[in-house]
């Protein structure tokens, strides 16, 4: 596409990608180049106001003569309410007309709104952020304002490399509104005018300068955006300064969640654009959080309407992202990050006021105002008003509980029964350092019953969400009707057979509205998030005992598309499109037949291996920021060395994990293939000598240590939950493998051979051999065990000269 003004070509995405954005209360409606759209330079001398101003980018009628043929991908943050950013195209677009002046690429596109009242004073509107990257070199940084008037400046500052305080430009910057020294010997001051203002860096100049951070200033008044400082980076983001930058902000037993997801809302632009490991770095510390190893009530307080706002801001940010980041495995992470949020939103200061109005209306004591004393809430009271979290969803059901059944114990059991939340938990809710946390206990007070269920319907709008119902409470009227009515049915009958198949329906026609939509909401992802959970509880579920291998291989083919609804695995697309072919008949073979067996065994396959590297991947790349985040707040060790794993098992990939294993030996049967399956190819070694054969439950050795002389365990049973121990060098067994079980992640990553031998007969020839040392070789798709010559101090020898030489 070409932009109509003369001094400019603009090359744009022909993805399928919506660049139209619906106006919001905040948000009006724009056109925006994509990440990566290339842009012409004009003279040095002009202004670049022309250049980059939006309205003309796609204006031109000229925009349906000209044809781009390849493009990048529309990608990176944009929030309807905070702020829209793209991650950088990974390459160059071409287009039907040659530009004449350099070509540069769009490598940050922001807005960032503004609302701002001070006195009778209200402003409302929003700052436009761009920068583009020139072959020479040069960076030239637009800004840009919409509905807050004249006279404006920018008090601004650049951030250098290592540093976090502002400092003066470099010499050789220059902005169309001038520089001017603010005073402080950090600050300048630019002026903005109607055409926004431009800053140039020529080749050379501010190399180390990490970012542009800036306010913009109206007068007396100063225009914070609602997301904080305005922040431009120079550079591309990386994985590993977001990581740094959230690792630095735990602590040991300090902060509070508030803090928490001010860091994060921070740095979830830079995390967008650095790809998967900036994405990681953000889920690994929400869900850490969300599993309370991190400290959520060790901070400063807050009031409720800043949490309110703030967890809306981080859930909306984060939805965008899971929708538009320019990489799969990102948008697979920033989903996995936002199931671990409240929703946010509502008013947040009903959660002050109602209470407040809970206690007058019913005579309750509040500070030196007479009336019932309940310590309860009195001490519930302040933590509302300092730190309120979703727990306060949680305490408020163990109220309502306690209110019906008049006995304070009942309290803590409702707690600990339905939220794993202890006594101690709750002493430890602190709001500042005048209070001793939740103790109670609670008068039994049950004409409280119907006020504190309103008051928890106020706290189900911040906090809420969840679960499929309450989560479709808060999407309703937000998705086309008839999606909608088929849902509420679905809610309805959710224990008919036919209610699984349903929900992957469902999800892939409600993808319209948040996936392909010109508007992600929220609520609408949250929802999708559920239905996805409920559909894997249903899977795993399921009693298979009585289904034959045909209903298995269609429950599997709806199990991946339940995967490929956002289509962010790229390998399991093309696994999933052999294996439905296979599954349809479209190869013309008869089904069962050895050749259609074969055929149907070899697309298993491809969907085995593409589930196995999307998994492995999602496992390594949030296990270091873990491990990261995990040593710099001293978490408990147990939570953070099998975090890649738990992710992994979260996942709903597990259910066509499930189905895979419940669906491939009866294919491989009737194809006359080796009735072996193998999960992990384990150690070239083996093949000399894998170590003495013993006949155990694996779950019977637990804990113990083979290092001084290796073993090949037998065990009949595998719960798949199991730990290797060390010296180990293969576990052969006679139940089914589950590819994503911890036992199979774990033996591919340390190198152990795991397969399985369903054989009965295949079986007892492996049994026959316990207590003989033997070699194992994998050949094609056959396990050959066979006594070896070797000891193991032979074999170790022996494979240590082959290294040597």
């Amino acid at each position: 596409r070409l932009a109509s003004n003369h001094s400019q070509r603009i090359r744009c995405s022909t993805k399928p990608r919506a660049l139209h954005h619906r106006a919001t209360p905040h948000d009006r409606t724009r056109v925006r180049a994509p990440l990566g759209t290339l842009a012409t330079l004009p003279d040095r001398g002009s202004s670049l106001a022309a250049e980059l101003r939006e309205k003309k980018m796609f204006a031109s009628s000229s925009l349906t003569q000209q044809t781009a043929v390849a493009g990048s991908s529309a990608s990176g943050l944009r929030g309807s309410k905070a702020i829209r950013a793209r991650a950088a195209a990974r390459r160059p677009v071409r287009v039907s007309a040659v530009a004449t002046q350099q070509i540069g690429k769009i490598r940050f596109d922001e807005v960032a709104n503004i609302d701002h009242k001070e006195g009778d004073t209200h402003t409302v509107g929003s700052v436009d952020m761009k920068r583009v990257d020139y072959p020479d070199g040069t960076r030239v940084v637009k800004i840009t304002t919409q509905g807050l008037g004249d006279n404006l400046e920018l008090h601004w500052g650049c951030v250098f490399d290592g540093a976090d305080g502002w400092a003066p430009p470099p010499q050789g910057a220059s902005a169309t509104g001038g520089i001017n020294d603010f005073g402080d010997g950090v600050a300048s001051r630019t002026k903005i005018g109607g055409d926004g203002v431009t800053f140039t860096f020529p080749p050379g100049v501010g190399e180390n300068v990490e970012r542009m951070v800036g306010i913009v200033v109206k007068g007396e008044l100063w225009l914070h955006s609602v997301i904080g400082d305005l922040v431009i980076p120079l550079k591309t983001p990386s994985g590993t300064g977001v990581l740094k930058s959230l690792a630095d902000g735990e602590k040991a037993q300090s902060g509070s969640l508030y803090e928490r997801f001010r860091r994060v809302n921070d740095k979830l632009s830079e995390a967008g654009q650095a790809g998967p490991d900036g994405a990681a770095a953000v889920m690994a510390t929400l869900r850490l959080s969300a599993m309370r190893q991190l400290p959520w009530y060790a901070g400063g307080n807050y009031q409720g309407k800043d949490m309110a706002h703030m967890q809306e801001m981080v859930a909306s940010r984060v939805a965008e992202a899971s929708k538009s980041a320019e990489s799969g495995m990102a948008r697979q992470l920033f989903r996995i990050a936002l199931s671990t949020l409240p929703r946010g939103g509502g008013n947040g200061d009903d959660i002050r006021l109602g209470i407040l109005q809970l206690m007058r209306e019913n005579n309750i004591k509040e500070g030196h105002r007479p009336g019932i004393e309940d310590p309860f809430i009195a001490q519930w009271h302040q933590k509302l008003h300092s730190n309120t979290t979703v727990d306060d969803i949680y305490i408020c059901e163990a109220y309502l509980h306690f209110l019906h059944t008049g006995a304070w114990d009942d309290f803590w059991t409702h707690l600990w029964d339905n939220h794993g939340l202890t006594r101690e938990d709750l002493a430890g809710m602190k709001a500042g350092w005048r209070t001793d946390g939740i103790t109670g206990p609670g008068n039994h007070l049950p004409q409280l019953i119907n006020p504190m269920k309103h008051f928890y319907w106020i706290l189900r709008v911040t906090h809420g969400g969840g679960n499929m119902d309450s989560a479709m409470d808060f999407a309703r009227g937000k998705m086309p009707e008839d999606v909608q009515n088929e849902i509420y049915d679905l809610l309805a009958n959710r224990d008919e057979y036919w209610a699984p198949n349903k929900i992957v329906e469902l999800r892939e026609r409600l993808s319209g509205t948040w996936r392909y939509g010109d508007v992600t909401n929220r609520d609408v992802v949250l929802l999708d998030i559920a239905m996805e959970k409920f559909y894997r509880q249903k899977i795993e579920g399921l009693d298979l005992t009585e289904w034959d291998y045909d209903a298995r291989l269609g429950q599997l083919e709806m199990s991946i598309r339940n995967v490929l609804v956002g289509q962010d695995f790229d390998r399991l697309v093309t696994a999933y499109d052999f294996f439905r072919k296979a599954n349809g008949g479209e190869h013309g073979l008869t089904r069962w037949s050895p050749e259609w067996a074969k055929v149907m065994d070899a697309a298993l396959e491809s969907v085995s291996l593409a589930m196995e590297h999307h998994m492995d991947q999602l496992c390594e790349l949030v296990q270091h920021p873990a491990d990261v985040i995990g040593e710099q707040a001293e978490c408990d060790p147990a939570y953070i060395t099998n975090f890649g794993e738990e992710v992994v098992r979260g996942h709903s990939m597990f259910a066509v994990s499930r189905m895979l294993s419940e669906s491939r030996p009866g294919v491989r049967q009737a194809a006359g293939r080796s009735p072996w399956d193998v999960a992990a190819l384990g150690s070239p070694q083996l093949a000399s000598y894998a170590g003495v054969v013993t006949v155990t439950e694996l779950a019977d050795v637990q804990g113990v240590d083979y290092s001084a002389a290796p073993v090949v365990i037998l065990s009949a049973k595998l719960g798949g939950l199991e730990d290797i121990p060390p010296g180990v060098a293969a576990v052969l067994t006679a139940a089914p493998v589950d590819l994503l079980s911890h036992i199979a992640i774990r033996a591919r990553q340390t190198g152990v051979l795991l397969a399985a031998m369903p054989d009965p007969a295949g079986w007892e020839a492996l049994v026959a051999r316990a207590g003989q040392g033997v070699k194992i070789e994998v050949v094609g798709e056959e396990v050959k065990v066979s006594e070896s010559q070797l000891g193991a101090a032979a074999a170790s020898s022996s494979s240590s000269s082959s290294s040597s030489s």
